[in-house]
């Protein structure tokens, strides 16, 4: 049996929130939309009755790749460590 790399962590990890599905891309944006409002007039915002309270200065990650099989994926992450407001630093991201 192969373990994890960190299984110390493997330990924490559980999904809380989890949606894949397809949709008109003018659907998904609207939904981005609704995240960002939320976040930027409430700093949280509840999905499928789960409360997700960032702290104030998270990471912010932007990833467009190519995967393995050649299919694109825009990745959009928001990390931070809970219970903490100590933010981590990183190249800064401009959308045009």
């Amino acid at each position: 049996m192969i373990q994890p790399h960190h299984p110390h962590l493997a330990l924490r990890h559980k999904w809380m929130v989890n949606s894949e599905q397809t949709n008109e891309l003018a659907d998904i944006a609207e939904q981005l939309i609704k995240i960002g409002q939320a976040l930027k007039e409430n700093g949280e915002l509840t999905i499928n009755d789960v409360n997700i309270a960032p702290q104030s200065q998270p990471l912010f990650i932007v990833r467009y790749e190519r995967l393995p099989r050649g299919e694109l994926k825009l990745k959009l992450e928001i990390e931070w460590e809970d219970g903490t407001d100590v933010p981590e630093q990183n190249s800064t991201l401009i959308i045009d």
